[in-house]
């Protein structure tokens, strides 16, 4: 790559540069940035990797910058005020929204890693047209304002954990010919600005919306989802240090990383034909958390083969991923809820060595404490 462009570099006048799917590897050299005539750069499915070189941004011409289904992670892009299309789709950006100027007119971040919400200057880009955040991570209240500027005619940001309450009366542009909301934790009535027509598709899926359509979960589940969504963006404004720990709660309280009802049935694996007296489950919880809590901080996805906790007098017992217990419940999908009681929305799965478990999603608030969801 470096001999490469250092050739092509020797072309200062070029402003067109196609390079797609050639077969490309390698980080992208910033030398780059010596075609300083550059308007657009296409150098979409090859394999570059690393970042996106920040002497890219001294480009100031540059009007289309498409990267997709590459390996890059991103840089600042706002320097690149006259940028009108980025697409970026499929890569490993994240996890935080890149800077962006605001003369963009289509903006394709899908299948990457953003998690973080969507910011509000997104809202200013008077010019956009085509927007899809569709497959990321993306936490926090959808901006509405984003159905209603004044070019939109297409939005895509399905398969995210995006929430907030949608209404009926939802201002949106009459233009509009593509949305799709699907897979994200929207409760409330799907805009009626928004209702299907021969000119307009709209997608509701996998929400808790109020429709009278299928394919929508239950209230409590977007609910539970918008409680952790709450404490990770409440945490997020505390001191950097609390992250890591605010990442810990909101991935803990989805789900139930100690699943009780397996402690019990390794407990009476392990001790048959025992009438030793066995320590309650809130004595295993209590022992465990002092064990777990430094490595829960620090990853909320952890995830160990069975402990071994014989010093504590405990029962062999194994923690699970989200990962698995999402694989285990099919994304809890609504066939797999069992019931709510006062500790949560119980369901039912299956693990990938045949076992049947109940997965509890405990029911959290901000007030509780580090202990309490331990």
């Amino acid at each position: 790559m470096d001999s490469f462009v250092k050739a092509l570099v020797k072309l200062s006048d070029l402003k067109v540069l196609t390079l797609v799917s050639l077969g490309l590897w390698g980080p992208l050299p910033g030398k780059v940035s010596r075609l300083v005539s550059l308007e657009i750069l296409n150098m979409s499915s090859n394999s570059l990797y690393g970042t996106i070189p920040r002497e890219l941004s001294s480009v100031t011409g540059l009007q289309t910058l498409v990267l997709d289904d590459n390996m890059f992670s991103v840089p600042d892009l706002s320097s690149l005020t006259n940028l009108q299309e980025l697409d970026l789709e499929d890569n490993a950006f994240g996890p935080r929204f890149p800077r962006l100027g605001n003369k963009l007119v289509r903006l394709v971040l899908g299948k990457n890693r953003f998690r973080f919400g969507i910011p509000s200057e997104l809202s200013s880009c008077y010019q956009l047209e085509w927007l899809d955040l569709s497959f990321n991570r993306f936490v926090g209240p959808f901006p509405p304002s984003l159905l209603s500027l004044p070019s939109i005619t297409y939005t895509n940001i399905a398969d995210n954990k995006l929430t907030g309450m949608l209404f009926e009366n939802t201002s949106c542009n009459v233009e509009i010919e593509f949305v799709d909301l699907s897979s994200n934790f929207f409760t409330g009535q799907s805009p009626s600005c928004l209702s299907d027509s021969k000119d307009r598709v709209s997608l509701y899926a996998r929400n808790c919306l109020a429709i009278g359509k299928e394919n929508q979960h239950p209230l409590p589940f977007c609910d539970n989802e918008a409680l952790a969504v709450g404490i990770l963006l409440h945490d997020k404004k505390s001191k950097t240090s609390k992250v890591p720990l605010a990442m810990a709660i909101t991935g803990g309280i989805l789900v139930g990383i100690v699943v009780l009802g397996l402690v019990v049935t390794f407990v009476r694996r392990s001790n048959p034909d025992k009438t030793t007296k066995k320590p309650t489950t809130r004595l295993i919880v209590e022992k465990a958390s002092t064990v777990y809590t430094s490595k829960l901080r620090s990853d909320a996805r952890y995830m160990s083969q069975t402990t071994n906790l014989g010093a504590l007098g405990l029962p062999a017992y194994q923690t699970f991923s989200l990962e698995e217990l999402e694989i285990a419940t099919n994304n809890f999908d609504t066939t797999a809820f069992m019931g709510e009681g006062s500790q949560g929305q119980m369901y039912r799965g299956r693990l990938k060595d045949g076992t049947f478990v109940a997965i509890r999603c405990l029911k959290m608030k901000k007030s509780h404490s580090t202990q309490r969801f331990t």
